[in-house]
């Protein structure tokens, strides 16, 4: 079963430090188009589909008082697929981390994460021997949070220099993207 694929990928990143205050500014723009031909994928109405993906980010860096770093950013993305509405979504992040003594810092951050389905996840139909794959045309955008804290510890032993880092982690699951299989 053959495919025939195209795709243009473009991405700019301006990155600015900006000494005298102690910040980093980051942003960017990225731009996919994907096209695809192939009958494995006919379940969309036609073997010929298309996505299209376009985001801007930024994100800021800041060192406070020597001891306290900070980061916070945003992205907006935009999707498209074939005749499909399109999907705007705004992604946001922030984390900190702050040196409590010489050897310890504490962090903790929040992200959240957003993925499209893939022309292959929504339109695929085949079989391998007797399972088969099947199309879900209504496939959902997966959306998840998550949320970090840890401890980091450094150490002198013996003349050998270490640390020990211990974190605890917690992410939520919005319409989990997963293939089916079936007979």
């Amino acid at each position: 079963q053959s495919n025939r694929g195209t795709m243009y990928y473009g991405e700019y990143q301006l990155q600015r430090d900006f000494k005298n205050i102690d910040l980093v500014f980051t942003g960017g723009l990225v731009g996919n188009i994907s096209s695809s031909f192939a009958k494995l994928y006919a379940s969309s109405g036609t073997p010929n589909n298309k996505i299209v993906n376009a985001s801007g980010f930024i994100q800021l860096d800041k060192k406070l008082w020597d001891v306290l770093n900070v980061s916070g950013g945003v992205r907006y993305e935009y999707f498209k697929m074939n005749n499909l509405q399109s999907v705007v979504a705004p992604i946001f992040r922030a984390g900190a981390s702050l040196q409590v003594l010489k050897g310890t810092w504490v962090r903790a951050s929040y992200g959240q994460g957003y993925r499209y389905p893939t022309i292959t996840e929504r339109y695929i139909t085949t079989k391998a021997g007797i399972f088969g794959v099947f199309p879900n045309p209504d496939l959902q955008p997966e959306q998840s949070k998550s949320f970090e804290m840890g401890l980091k510890q450094g150490f002198r032993l013996f003349g050998v220099k270490g640390f020990l880092d211990v974190a605890g982690f917690y992410q939520k699951y919005k319409n989990t993207i997963e293939y089916l299989f079936g007979a």
